[in-house]
């Protein structure tokens, strides 16, 4: 592709921007579009560039100085771009870090501080309001997360927030207040969890319960491995999810104590949902051909405590054999001492070499025996 194909190209991406955005003004960091657009200001300014594509870009209002050198924009230049965020998102909540429209998030607070100190003016209140602007700070906040839990759902498919979660920390904490507010407000203790607020978390399909979202966030993630690597064997370690590594194998432990009529938490309902996925409980071991399966209890992997008792129990079991071997070695060998058992002066005088024979042969008889 020659550099007018690029060229174009890059202008036709702009073009669809500024059709999304309302403006030309693209992060350097937004990808190849970013980069292209910062090339074409260094050029203009080195007097490098045709009249042609300087004409191109003026008809589209293309902005000519860095960032850095930008004077600040009016109050209804930031208006309009708010404008374009509503179209775009739905919403008038801005995020302070929103990229594509950088300055816009801290603008938008600006405009609460500005209300509650009657420092906007009313026409300028009319405006925000005729868009739908809310100037409650508490209402904001809260219908901000609401919206990045939307766009969470529009990607997973799901409201399981990960606890914790490194992406968005501050959505996580979000997500455990609501299910503490909800326990609050079923007590009749004093809520802040609206009729209203409710209702909307309740129509994007939340889920209250804790414990069984804590269970479905990891099977979603079992989902998203099989996707990917087309099976549900998740390694252990798996540093990517340790958290789900250990779910997986705790399960099949779960079902090899179900399997044997011992106690264990893995209901029917979630064992149907892990076979609908083709999940593994028996894992088969490559590594040995004269064994067949390999039995998840023997990995000691869902409680310290249960691996303490399978331990405790194998040693039981690995001592009482060795006494029992002991004992029939005692007995049958009885006849023939072995070279061990017998004093130094009760041995015969052999030579070496018909020392060693019979030291070998008695090996023999032993692992016979064994």
């Amino acid at each position: 592709m020659t550099r007018d194909l690029v060229w174009e190209c890059r202008y036709k991406e702009l073009v669809e921007w500024k059709r999304i955005h309302g403006h030309c003004e693209v992060p350097q960091k937004n990808g190849s579009l970013g980069r292209w657009v910062h090339r074409q200001r260094e050029s203009k300014h080195k007097n490098n560039m045709s009249e042609e594509r300087t004409q191109k870009l003026n008809d589209l209002g293309f902005v000519w100085r860095q960032k850095s050198s930008r004077p600040t924009d009016t109050w209804d230049e930031r208006f309009q771009q708010l404008v374009s965020y509503r179209q775009v998102h739905g919403d008038c909540n801005v995020p302070q870090s929103y990229e594509d429209m950088p300055g816009l998030g801290r603008w938008v607070n600006r405009q609460r501080t500005a209300r509650a100190k009657n420092e906007l003016g009313e026409e300028r209140v009319a405006k925000l309001r005729g868009l739908g602007f809310s100037f409650n700070t508490k209402n904001f906040l809260w219908d901000a997360r609401f919206q990045e839990l939307v766009r969470f759902k529009t990607e997973t498919g799901h409201c399981d927030v990960p606890y914790g979660w490194s992406e968005n920390k501050e959505l996580s904490k979000w997500v455990q207040k609501q299910r503490y507010l909800h326990t609050l407000k079923n007590r009749g203790a004093k809520s802040n969890l609206t009729d209203e607020r409710e209702s909307k978390l309740k129509s994007l399909g939340f889920v209250w319960n804790a414990s069984s979202t804590s269970w479905d966030t990891h099977y979603n993630a079992l989902c998203l491995y099989k996707r990917r690597h087309g099976n549900c064997n998740v390694p252990r370690p798996y540093p990517e999810n340790p958290k789900l590594s250990n779910w997986v194998y705790n399960h099949r432990s779960e079902y090899s104590r179900k399997r044997r009529g011992l106690k264990n938490n893995l209901t029917a309902e979630r064992e149907e949902k892990l076979n609908a996925v083709g999940f593994s409980w028996v894992l088969k071991q490559k590594t040995n051909p004269d064994v067949q399966e390999h039995d998840e209890r023997d990995d000691v992997t869902s409680s310290p405590k249960r691996g303490a008792e399978w331990l405790e129990s194998d040693d039981r079991t690995e001592a009482s054999d060795h006494k029992r071997h002991c004992a029939e070695v005692r007995t049958i060998s009885s006849p023939v001492p072995s070279s061990c058992d017998v004093p130094q002066k009760a041995r015969p005088n052999l030579s070496h070499d018909d020392d060693q024979v019979m030291v070998a042969s008695q090996l023999l008889n032993l692992r016979a025996l064994f």
